[in-house]
């Protein structure tokens, strides 16, 4: 049986009993705002002997962004991020790619030596508790925490430099499993785009100088 539940900011709150069956992810498109779909879909294994396993559909339909670029020294330090909005960060996993920073700790800097980078949100919100580095570059993807690192690899890494689609409406994430995305853009800028309408609520609420990115990408 597998249960669930999702609290006001989008965050995962129940636990996901799967027993034996393997778990498997797609992206469709819906239009339905509640809760994840479980469709029941028919594999087949490497033996070739066929199981019923789930498969979860990430919630789709309208997304809403967030772009600050004003009225900071420098953009993109997550400190700052993770307060406004609730350290809600520690109840995902986060996929890191094309990224560009600098931090000086080793240990930080060696978890981000890679092409990509798998954490929790624990592991992510110790590592800038240790330093508050900025990020130049970056595409931090957060997945509901039973998405597996396996799972999200089988997608394209989501890219930052370059990707213009970004600016571009509808307001969307660029991976289909994910449930949020910070981008660094260029040291410039930081852009938030969420599936929940709450999140980047919460950063236009707190932040009078950050932009709705729908708003921003109609100019």
């Amino acid at each position: 049986m597998v249960t669930t539940a999702y609290d006001a900011l989008g965050r995962l709150t129940n636990e996901h009993s799967t027993g034996a069956n393997p778990m498997r992810y797609r992206d469709v498109d819906m239009t339905n705002h509640g809760r994840p779909k479980l469709i029941p879909k028919f594999l087949t294994h490497t033996h070739g002997i066929g199981q019923m396993v789930f498969q979860k559909e990430i919630r789709r339909g309208k997304m809403k962004g967030a772009l600050i670029n004003k009225g900071e020294a420098g953009y993109t330090y997550l400190g700052g991020l993770f307060k406004l909005i609730d350290n809600i960060q520690i109840d995902y996993n986060w996929l890191i790619s094309d990224y560009v920073c600098y931090p000086q700790n080793i240990e930080c800097s060696k978890k981000l030596s890679g092409e990509w980078c798998w954490m929790t949100g624990e592991e992510l919100t110790r590592m800038i508790e240790i330093e508050d580095f900025q990020w130049i570059w970056g595409v931090l993807s957060a997945f509901p925490k039973d998405v597996t690192k396996d799972a999200a690899l089988t997608y394209n890494l989501p890219q930052a430099d370059g990707n213009n689609r970004i600016f571009q409406n509808p307001v969307s994430i660029q991976h289909p499993l994910a449930a949020m995305e910070i981008i660094a853009w260029d040291s410039s800028m930081t852009i938030i785009v969420s599936r929940n309408d709450c999140v980047a609520e919460k950063i236009l609420a707190s932040n009078p100088l950050a932009e709705d990115l729908e708003h921003y990408n109609m100019y």
